[in-house]
């Protein structure tokens, strides 16, 4: 699973906010109890996160995604009271029908799910997974339960 958190353009929240809401959103979602990992990254003008998210839980079961957009959206606009920011419209509403079903490509997230995917095949443990992804050109923190990872300048 992979969901985009992103702010209203000019909203700035304070350092770590980002992480919590991440982990509400893994709480809000059903996958908090899987393997995932946060993004955080400044290559647009806007704040945001990605998170990537095993659906198959530690117990093995699998977390539906049956109707994650509904679920995602409302989260959004919890997010957005709870925290007093920018309520942010899905920007594909706004374009014609046709222009809706193109699919978005986006360089920097495909070149990010190479790296993590040879991080992983390659890596034999924790550290070594830490090492690859520092030679890929990402610092990577880790917090609880949650790994953020962000592009070098």
């Amino acid at each position: 699973m992979h969901v985009i958190l992103s702010l209203a353009p000019g909203d700035k929240v304070r350092p770590g906010l980002m992480e919590a809401i991440a982990q509400e959103c893994a709480e809000d979602l059903g996958f908090a109890d899987c393997q995932y990992l946060a993004i955080s990254h400044n290559d647009t003008q806007h704040q945001h996160i990605h998170i990537i998210a095993n659906r198959v839980r530690y117990n093995g079961k699998t977390v539906s995604d049956s109707n994650n957009y509904r679920q995602i959206v409302r989260f959004c606009r919890k997010m957005e009271q709870k925290y007093n920011l920018t309520k942010v419209l899905n920007p594909r509403r706004y374009l014609s029908s046709v222009n809706q079903l193109i699919p978005r490509e986006d360089q920097r997230k495909n070149a990010l799910k190479r790296a993590v995917g040879r991080a992983i095949l390659d890596a034999k443990d924790f550290s070594t997974f830490l090492s690859l992804m520092k030679s890929s050109g990402y610092e990577v923190d880790k917090g609880q339960g949650l790994l953020l990872l962000t592009p070098k300048r």
